[in-house]
């Protein structure tokens, strides 16, 4: 009676023993395909890092060359007025001497 009963619990141990087997092959399968889309993310998070650094760096670029256009701009609006201011008196001293001569 002793021998049948280490054999049941034997049978149902062993079946304890293959289930937890089969639980563990199906957990390192999980752990596989879990550790393959991880590294999936994270090259996928550094090539968007890759993507953003070179994006920043168009973008300090572009700060850049705004900055020396407007400083340019700037220039040539001084410069538009000089001119402008040039021509003006040079208008005023014409018109002078033409009165001058015209009252002569």
């Amino acid at each position: 009676m002793e021998i049948a009963t280490s054999y049941d619990e034997k049978r149902v141990l062993n079946d304890k023993l293959i289930k937890l087997n089969d639980e563990v092959e199906l957990l390192r399968g999980s752990e596989e395909h879990f550790s393959c889309k991880l590294q999936e993310k994270i090259d996928e998070i550094e090539r968007c890092e890759g993507e953003f650094v070179k994006f920043m760096l168009e973008v300090q670029a572009f700060a850049i060359n705004v900055a020396v256009l407007e400083d340019q701009l700037l220039q040539l609006v001084v410069a538009y007025m000089g001119v402008r201011i040039c021509a003006l008196a040079q208008e005023m001293l014409r018109r002078s001497y033409t009165q001058k001569h015209i009252c002569i």
